[in-house]
């Protein structure tokens, strides 16, 4: 029985968000955030509390760039995971350092022994990297931490539909989460 709840967690819960759609943007610029973000609680989900659950939108508001952006190192591409081998060729293994003097953190999930990153994607449009989506979901997400010049091996996944993209991570200053940086952590072109 505990083996079946187990599956059908991953199946409604983490699968779905490792194949998150690119969702539009309103015509506005507005891009929607879901999940508890802004004060919100996490009671009755898999999503863990956050440190980012307690600052308002204008507390996140973005103040400045950490001092460096993290530094990546590509591990391994099309790594077969047991329970994702129809998107084998989607993942894309790296390390992920932190060159900073303070710890950052940012959000991700875990599926069995893999730490993932909630990303961001970009495709190449007229020679110009746009927008394209983000893992909205906040199914299982929780915080990564990395220490100052640390480091962590993360699991990251192309988008399905996109043949030229990007994959960016949010990265936030662990005492101060206004600090933030988007950084590139993988580019197929």
């Amino acid at each position: 029985m505990n083996s079946l709840r187990s599956f059908l967690f991953i199946v409604i819960g983490v699968v779905p968000c490792l194949s998150s759609e690119p969702i539009a943007k309103s015509k506005d610029g507005i891009q929607p955030v879901t999940g508890s973000w802004g004060g919100g609680s996490s009671r009755g989900s898999s999503r863990r509390e956050s440190r980012l659950d307690s600052m308002s939108q204008d507390d996140l508001a973005k103040t400045t760039d950490l001092e460096f952006p993290v530094a990546v190192t590509i591990l391994e591409k099309g790594r077969a995971v047991d329970g994702l081998e129809d998107i084998s060729d989607r993942i894309v293994d790296v390390r992920i350092t932190n060159p900073n003097s303070y710890p950052i953190f940012f959000q991700g999930r875990q599926y069995k022994e893999n730490k993932t990153i909630k990303p961001r994607w970009r495709t190449l449009e007229e020679g110009h990297w746009v927008d394209a989506g983000w893992d909205w979901c906040g199914t299982g997400v929780r915080d990564w931490d990395i220490e100052a010049n640390g480091s962590i091996e993360v699991m990251l996944y192309l988008h399905p539909e996109l043949t030229q993209q990007q994959i960016l991570g949010r990265f936030y200053k662990a005492d101060r989460a206004s600090i933030q940086s988007d950084c590139l952590l993988y580019e197929k072109k």
